[in-house]
């Protein structure tokens, strides 16, 4: 329990969960699906029922890509073996129902070797994302202080991005890539790359063992038949979601953000938290709202690059581009003093061992990431942090200007001064049946979004020299371009 916050007004542990399950029992909710839909619907009508006027800002992908239908077969002298596949790369390509049948290659060099493999299916091996923690991040402080942060860092959305384009332009039919260190039940569902546009190019994911087996009937010029089907649907309509909550000062401005679209619980459950804060906020008096709140739900972080947005940038940037008047502070608009993005709440820690060989549960709770645009920042988060059960944070300066992970990336990138916080499980991106909500903790949940209510209500008595600013600013920022 944070003693600063005000109960009467907070919603309940159960409250909370019950907003988790239901986004939950939407199934997946990638960008521009059905399920994605309802949630962004769910959400409107929540927001609406506290009160708050909704508003939607529609974009159009220019490809919504869903698997159907996925496999691989090995030619054997009976007929066909069905061999077994960790998942679809997403927004690769797709086959016709009977898939496409070729000589199985395996090119060890990645796409150096793809010359060899034209007309044919290729093999190719992917490691899974591992990087010097120096790279990515600077930590400002640990807490406990005694938390280690693991170095090299690993995690699956770091992996690098086959390279599917030089795949078909090398007239490559299909291509099968196989996992390097990651356990098989690690692999299974994952969602990966999700920001890639379409590449014209059919691909699926294999675990190791199986990648072994391929690689030796490729040794032996065996053929096999890949199947891909999915549904392409041109100019598909999402939206994404903003509401005002007026507090004494129009002119000044904290942004409160997260995505909707993910493939399961945690990825994307920031909107939970919102709910949570919009309802903890609308409930005040407004005479103690000193600064007014804007809630961005953003739609498009699964499918970036569909949207047109360039220069490393994330869903947030369409609704900053589109908005100004509620951040830039540029003639009669309202200036943010600060943001707060939160993405991924609630997470246990799951983890390979040392071989890759298992995945299972470390007992502990994941280390929630949270970036932040300056020293103050950090700090603040600390304070917020004291009442805290279940805990471990890491606040973090980025490695390099643009090495600023998750949505928060572009309001560091146009000079709101941030924090972001970001869970990074391994399963952050894997598509399964339960969305991998058991590996969810709903007291961990709770307690973190108790820690971002007490954020905002201290950013909202800061001076604004108190809140600082950034140490960066990309004046290209926000950019909307489209390829």
């Amino acid at each position: 329990m944070n003693r600063a916050i005000n109960y009467q007004r907070f919603p309940s542990q159960d409250e909370v969960w019950k907003w988790q399950t239901t986004m939950q029992d939407f199934g997946p909710r990638l960008t521009g699906s059905a399920g994605h839909q309802r949630l962004i619907n769910y959400f409107a009508d929540e927001l609406q029922n506290l009160g708050l006027e909704v508003h939607r800002d529609t974009y159009h992908l220019r490809h919504r890509w869903e698997a159907r239908r996925w496999g691989i077969w090995a030619k054997t002298e009976n007929g066909f073996e069905e061999i077994p596949t960790t998942s679809y790369y997403p927004y690769s390509g797709q086959t016709p129902p009977e898939g496409i049948e070729a000589e199985l290659v395996y090119c060890p060099g990645g796409a150096d070797d793809f010359a060899k493999a034209c007309g044919k299916i290729a093999i190719i091996d992917v490691n899974a994302g591992v990087v010097p923690t120096s790279f990515l991040f600077t930590p400002r402080t640990l807490y406990p202080s005694d938390l280690t942060v693991a170095d090299p860092f690993r995690c699956v959305v770091l992996t690098a991005r086959p390279d599917l384009r030089a795949a078909a332009e090398a007239g490559v039919l299909g291509v099968i890539c196989v996992w390097q260190n990651l356990a098989d039940d690690n692999a299974m569902g994952q969602e990966f790359p999700f920001d890639t546009p379409l590449q014209n190019c059919p691909a699926l994911w294999v675990g190791t063992k199986t990648g072994e087996r391929l690689k030796s009937l490729a040794d032996h010029h065996t053929g096999a038949r890949l199947v891909l089907e999915a549904n392409v649907e041109e100019q598909a309509p999402t939206d994404t979601l903003y509401a005002v909550l007026p507090g004494q000062n129009l002119r000044e401005t904290i942004l409160i953000t997260t995505h909707t679209d993910g493939p399961n619980a945690t990825e994307e459950n920031g909107g939970v938290g919102l709910l949570a804060l919009a309802q903890y906020f609308a409930a005040q008096p407004p005479s103690e709202r000193k600064r007014t709140l804007v809630f961005v739900f953003a739609s498009g972080h699964f499918q970036i690059p569909e949207l047109g947005i360039e220069d490393d940038g994330q869903a947030t940037t369409l609704w900053l581009h589109d908005h100004p008047e509620l951040w830039d502070g540029k003639g009669e608009h309202a200036r943010a003093l600060a943001a707060l993005t939160i993405e991924h709440l609630g997470c246990l820690e799951w983890k390979d061992d040392a071989d890759h060989s298992r995945y299972e549960f470390t007992g502990q709770v994941d280390i929630e990431y949270v970036y932040t645009g300056n020293d103050a920042m950090a700090q603040l988060y600390v304070d917020c942090l004291q009442d805290r059960k279940k805990v471990r944070a890491a606040l973090l300066k980025p490695a390099a200007d643009e090495l600023y992970y998750g949505e928060g990336h572009t309001l560091w990138g146009v000079g709101v001064t941030t924090i972001s916080f970001l869970g990074v499980p391994d399963y952050l991106l894997a598509l399964k049946p339960s969305g991998d909500i058991e590996k969810l903790d709903p007291e961990l949940l709770y307690e973190q979004i108790e820690t971002c209510a007490e954020v905002v209500s201290r950013l909202d008595t800061m001076s604004p020299a108190e809140i600082g600013q950034n140490a960066y600013k990309n004046p290209e920022f926000p950019s909307r371009q489209f390829c």
